[in-house]
């Protein structure tokens, strides 16, 4: 609980400091994640196990990545296309992004009350949520940024989270709670997970005079993790062979984190490039 707390007060000065009053949102989701830890640890002092503080935690979390990954996702891709000289650019953030967002967070917080509520109607605001981010993301041009793969895995991380309410939707309306169960690793692993690695990716070679692209070796960095994110979600759709799908997820985990910290750390331990 420490950690989300330093982080308040860590972003906070930082947003005074700049004066960015448009990113308080950010102290807001993690004053929530907090939350959400604290609630994770009384439930399970009191009742032995946890019900909805790691839902609140994921919620906040995964409301970061549509907010923040559907800032920079259009944006990155727009500035690099127009390098690119090309003519058509993705949708300028507008009403319907608004209305995206809505639809998330409605299902978001439809699924954190999902214990209590546990109505198969549910189901539905998954797939509406789903629909609406698929389309959200198809106005941002995805396909046009295959060659560049430093772009390419911004929309393949938030592609991760209309796919597991499409999961959960499916899990919820056919009445089968391990598959619902699955959204979780779609969104922690693949949506959370491969979008953190690719924003700390592109904002270490960034911020240390390195060229905006990724090498081969970030590459298999990216594959790693949405293989992990795959293989977990195939874990809990397959009880026969669930030990092997996780062990092959974790340790594709391990390999992307460990890579960055391999490939990344000298970076981030050394001179800026040309200081």
């Amino acid at each position: 609980l420490l950690f989300p707390l330093a982080m308040i007060a860590f972003a906070s000065r930082e947003i005074i400091a700049a004066g960015n009053a448009r990113n308080r949102v950010v102290v807001v989701f993690l004053a929530i994640f907090a939350g959400g830890e604290a609630v994770f640890a009384l439930e399970v002092i009191v009742e032995g196990y946890p019900v909805f503080g790691h839902r609140i935690a994921i919620g906040a979390a995964l409301m970061l990545v549509m907010l923040i990954g559907g800032r920079i996702t259009p944006s990155f891709t727009t500035n690099w296309l127009k390098k690119q000289g090309a003519l058509s650019l993705p949708v300028p953030f507008g009403r319907f992004d608004k209305l995206a967002l809505l639809a998330g967070a409605v299902a978001v917080l439809a699924w954190i009350a999902e214990p209590a509520i546990g109505a198969a109607w549910i189901g539905g605001l998954f797939l509406l949520a789903a629909a609406a981010h698929i389309v959200r993301m198809a106005r941002w041009r995805p396909f046009a940024t295959v060659r560049e793969p430093l772009l390419t895995v911004l929309h393949i991380g938030y592609l991760f989270i209309p796919a597991g309410f499409i999961v959960a939707g499916g899990g919820r309306l056919t009445g089968q709670p391990h598959i619902a169960q699955a959204a979780v690793h779609t969104w922690t692993i693949g949506a959370i997970g491969l979008m953190i690695l690719a924003v700390m990716t592109r904002a270490s070679r960034g911020h240390t005079g390195r060229a905006l692209t990724a090498p081969p070796s970030t590459i298999i960095l990216y594959l790693a993790v949405a293989l992990s994110a795959i293989f977990r979600v195939l874990a809990s759709l397959q009880p026969g062979a669930m030990q092997p799908l996780l062990s092959l997820s974790a340790g594709l985990w391990v390999i992307a984190f460990a890579g960055f910290a391999v490939l990344y750390g000298p970076m981030l331990l050394s001179d800026r490039k040309g200081d």
